[in-house]
């Protein structure tokens, strides 16, 4: 049996038939992508939300997903927030920065996410759309077929 570890995943493969998955707990030496750059304060940063209840702290949609996607392979390609880092969680001495970013869709309308960038990290915490969910686009216009 063989053990690896795959994005903060250990996987137990038998003879390459069957895989099984166990998350790490996140303050984990065995991982050290997940703590790389954060303080060892015992916050779970990953686990963090400042979301009202208006705000979606996941996409719901194809468009919010491309945002997401975005802002999780290159979190420090959004807009800095100066002033707005009032979270004692994310102290600014600890790399943490609050960050915006905003996709425009095809349609003319702008999905808006902000987030917590630590520069230590690279990666980006407690992330939410501060825009609420637009109405579903209409798949086909006018009358349907007869």
């Amino acid at each position: 049996m063989g053990l690896r570890s795959v994005a903060g995943v250990t996987t137990a493969v038998i003879a390459g038939v069957i895989g099984v998955k166990k998350p790490l707990t996140k303050w984990d030496d065995k991982d050290p992508a997940t703590n790389k750059g954060l303080p060892n304060n015992g916050i779970d940063y990953e686990t963090i939300s400042t979301a009202k209840p208006h705000q979606a702290t996941k996409p719901r949609d194809l468009n919010e997903q491309t945002l997401w996607n975005r802002i999780t392979n290159d979190a420090s390609a959004g807009r800095p927030l100066p002033g707005l880092n009032n979270d004692p969680r994310f102290k600014s001495a600890d790399g943490f920065q609050k960050m915006e970013a905003v996709h425009t869709t095809p349609s003319g309308e702008t999905i808006t996410i902000h987030y917590q960038y630590n520069s230590n990290s690279g990666r980006a915490y407690d992330m939410k759309y501060t825009t609420p969910q637009r109405t579903p686009p209409v798949l086909q216009p006018g009358p349907s077929l007869e």
